[in-house]
């Protein structure tokens, strides 16, 4: 099995995500496990930046998603 770098899955993450996306969507590719996560992470404040959209609710900007993502990412030791 081939293992992408990071900077790859990024990538290939990046084309997935809209402009704008809902909770849902992020749980939807794999980047949380509910959308329950998604508020704790907004509550403590390490999930990606959110706005909230009167009427339509909680967004995620794909640039915010992103950088939270690259955030997160712990590189390994080669050896």
């Amino acid at each position: 099995m081939t293992r992408k770098n990071p900077t790859e899955l990024l990538k290939n993450l990046s084309q997935q995500l809209k402009p704008l996306n809902a909770p849902q969507d992020l749980v939807l590719i794999g980047l949380a496990g509910s959308t329950k996560t998604l508020a704790n992470k907004r509550s403590d404040g390490t999930g990606p930046e959110f706005i909230r959209i009167r009427g339509t609710g909680i967004r995620y900007p794909k640039d915010s998603v992103i950088k939270w993502l690259e955030r997160s990412t712990i590189p390994t030791e080669r050896g």
